[in-house]
């Protein structure tokens, strides 16, 4: 067994020691700092590992001569080195995650503020054709199909920002809300290709322009804080390795409840359409009422994972 423990330790040494080798391709010189950086910690990483598998290999030596005193010793050194390399290997990951936390809320902040443009852009359009009562019917066709193109390309890029956070696995409520705002684009973009700029078409563009401010801001206070964390004396306060969020539950918390108050207010308007004593017969009420209930099942789990820290 300490064969193999041995074994094992030297393989991962000379791993993180072969991953430490500089790249022969020339970087710019802050890339080159960060480089060094990454790779002396690899390097002491290595060392440790290379003398904590001496450590065992001495200890291993004296317990054949029946030194166990001896062997003792060594073994606790062999301890000590194995728990400077873990801490080596925490300081990595935490590096690592606040530089992946970084990227990823440049990249929603750049994505959500983009959409949000265009969002005001249709929805001015929208409202101007619909107030075009004297155009002639084909010119209305015309934009409004162009309008419907330009909110599902709104809400294809509404798709990859869902993929962005669902593939970081550390938000819930955020992914929620860009799945209702992607799920209300497409159903903005069909109203818009059948021509239909009507007051529930236009208050839908409405909310998913809304939907994109409060994400926004969300986003932008999440970055604002990372990079006050990252200027602060000793890199502010560290989370353990792999453990920081993307956004904190408070501003989580704040998103499933608009979550929720918006679920509110869409089935009172709903309910205003519907005679409470009528059937409900047209497949649009019914498709409606599905797509709401299943809103309220989305928010209750959100609301569950959240509680039950599920992406801690």
């Amino acid at each position: 067994e300490a064969r193999d423990l041995n074994t094992d330790v030297r393989r991962f040494a000379e791993q993180l020691a072969g991953d430490s080798h500089p790249a022969a391709a020339e970087t710019s010189d802050a890339g080159d700092d960060e480089a060094d950086s990454e790779a002396a910690r690899s390097r002491r990483t290595s060392e440790r590992l290379a003398a904590a598998e001496q450590r065992m290999r001495e200890a291993r030596e004296r317990l054949q001569e029946a030194e166990a005193r001896a062997a003792r010793v060594e073994q606790e050194r062999a301890v000590e080195e194995l728990e400077s390399a873990r801490a080596e290997l925490e300081e990595i990951l935490r590096q690592m995650r606040e530089e992946e936390v970084t990227r990823l809320l440049v990249q929603l902040e750049t994505r959500l503020r983009s959409m949000l443009k265009q969002e005001r852009i249709v929805t001015v359009d929208a409202e101007r054709l619909a107030a075009a009562a004297g155009q002639a019917d084909r010119e209305r066709q015309l934009e409004a199909a162009r309008l419907a193109r330009e909110q599902s390309a709104i809400t294809a890029e509404a798709a990859k920002a869902v993929a962005l956070l669902t593939d970081d696995g550390s938000a819930v409520a955020m992914p929620q809300a860009l799945a209702q705002v992607h799920d209300d684009s497409a159903q903005a973009a069909a109203r818009l290709g059948r021509g239909d700029v009507g007051s529930e078409t236009l208050a839908l563009l409405g909310e998913i322009a809304v939907g994109l401010e409060e994400m926004l801001a969300a986003v932008e206070k999440a970055r604002t804080e990372s990079s006050d964390d990252a200027a602060a004396p000793g890199g502010g306060q560290r989370a353990a390795a792999g453990e920081q969020p993307l956004v904190d539950k408070l501003s989580e918390l704040k998103m499933l409840r608009t979550l929720q108050m918006r679920v509110n207010a869409r089935t009172q308007r709903l309910a205003r359409l519907l005679d409470d004593d009528a059937a409900i017969d047209s497949p649009e009420q019914r498709a409606a009422l599905a797509r709401l209930a299943e809103r309220q099942r989305a928010v209750e789990r959100a609301a569950h994972d959240i509680v039950a820290g599920l992406t801690e």
